[in-house]
């Protein structure tokens, strides 16, 4: 299997790194997928046979081209492959595990082959070796340095595309974030400008005793998963209050609002409602409208809130385990191990399960997650996937210094593993749309109909 993923890759070194991208959008893509996949491989291979597979790549990059895009995707496998193994680690307690002195001279053998060849991982590679050593200020210096790669916005197209998100990272007083949060960023800075005002489509009071699970998205998923949603609440459930905030809302979602309604009679929760109506071909905006709207959403609520995904829904009743989350503190689901994905930032926080209490510590988390939103937001490029998560790091990072470990909580699988995901569940919600089964019926994907659907909507 290695192999003919390696030699798959290979296949690109017939064409040097300046050839035009646009001419090698076939090849790249197809090659691109089965780098992928390998990554995806890599994060499940035991530790001998990562090593074997290292030993292979390296055998292959002896025969590449010096300056190619195949050696480039070598390198970086070969890079994975060495950082994702666990025996390159030393576990210090707790679950917390530092680099090996071994993995370190790997990686900074790694940085001068990137160098030598001008690869566009280079960057990249000097900043995860910054940031497993608990370097932010170095780790955000390096990730957005890479931005400056003229190969950059073809070549890096995985979860390395985080960096895209990157700034240096705010190193500013602790009196300055948290009294003058909105001096992180200009106004030139601000995520797609102006953000519209909010809307609330079906109002309701909420007991301040009680919890709000609120759900973020698009015209398009909240047609396609709210339903899914609410569907998969017990049949009673009227301690619960459920809100969703739509951006850009069409006229079709008055149906789907009817719909909600008459299940929130049948099962007794409280039905909330609320829009918003801002211009963004930034589908990422999507993602993060939760977290920019959270300050506000807590201020009228004066509930806790878990804030959740639009393509999920619950395994079992939410009433019976929301009480485990901590009350008195901001609950947020961290990676543990490089073998989770936490060797960069935007890998380290899972943005689809946050609970934030309105004490005045969570408003305040509220407020300069949402300027450090704002700060990380790259107007420039229409690619801010994963700026949502990236600045829930940042923000966590610059809270420490001002709560202590104390205020935060990492959510219990108990917990998490009541929240179904993934891509089939993501399918089968999106195929309940009409203009998107016809997309699908054409010949694209889920993903293609779904940028056409979103970019296109003003």
């Amino acid at each position: 299997m290695s192999d003919s993923l390696i030699s798959a890759i290979l296949h690109l070194t017939e064409y040097s790194a300046e050839a035009s991208f646009q001419s090698l959008d076939e090849d790249y893509n197809a090659v691109s997928k089965e780098y992928n996949f390998l990554c995806n491989r890599i994060l499940s291979m035991s530790s001998p046979d990562l090593r074997n597979l290292s030993t292979q790549i390296k055998n292959f990059l002896d025969r590449c081209s010096t300056r190619s895009l195949g050696a480039f995707f070598l390198d970086a496998a070969l890079f994975r492959s060495c950082i994702h193994n666990h025996d390159n680690w030393i576990r210090v307690g707790m679950g917390a595990v530092v680099p090996s002195p071994q993995l370190l001279d790997a990686l900074d053998d790694h940085i001068v082959f990137a160098k030598d060849k001008s690869s566009p991982f280079h960057y990249l590679y000097k900043g995860v070796r910054r940031f497993i050593v608990g370097d932010d200020v170095g780790a955000f210096e390096n990730f957005a340095n890479s931005q400056g790669d003229p190969l950059y916005w073809g070549a890096i197209r995985d979860d390395l595309r985080g960096s895209a998100t990157c700034r240096p990272f705010p190193n500013l007083s602790e009196q300055f974030v948290f009294q003058h949060p909105h001096q992180l960023r200009t106004a030139e800075d601000r995520f797609p400008s102006p953000t519209g005002k909010l809307e609330w489509l079906v109002p309701a009071s909420v007991d301040k005793s009680s919890r709000v699970i609120s759900v973020s998205c698009d015209d398009l998923y909240f047609r396609a998963f709210s339903p899914r949603i609410v569907e998969s609440l017990p049949d009673e459930c009227k301690a619960l209050n459920i809100h969703f905030h739509i951006v850009n809302p069409s006229e079709a979602v008055t149906a789907a609002i009817a719909h909600l309604q008459a299940v929130a009679a049948q099962k007794l929760f409280k039905l909330i409602v609320s829009a918003e109506r801002t211009e963004t071909l930034d589908r990422a905006y999507f993602a993060c409208a939760r977290f920019i709207r959270l300050h506000e959403f807590l201020a009228e609520f004066r509930a806790p809130m878990l804030l959740i995904d639009a393509d999920s829904e619950f395994v079992s009743d939410p009433q019976q385990w929301i009480g485990l989350l901590e009350p008195a503190a901001i609950n947020m689901l961290f990676v543990k191990g490089p073998w989770s994905g936490g060797i960069v930032p935007w890998r380290m926080v899972w943005a689809g399960m946050i609970y934030v209490p309105p004490i005045d510590e969570g408003m305040l988390f509220a407020k300069v997650l949402q300027e450090v939103i704002g700060y990380l937001w790259n107007k420039g490029k229409n690619t801010n996937w994963w700026v949502d998560q990236n600045s829930l790091y940042v923000t966590y990072r610059l809270f420490q210094r001002y709560w202590g470990p104390e205020g935060f909580r990492n959510i219990r699988p108990e917990v998490y593993q009541q929240l179904r995901t993934g891509e089939e569940l993501k399918i089968a919600g999106l195929q309940r749309l009409p203009e998107v089964e016809k997309l699908m019926a054409g010949g694209k994907n889920w993903t293609a109909a779904l940028e056409q659907l979103q970019i296109s909507r003003p």
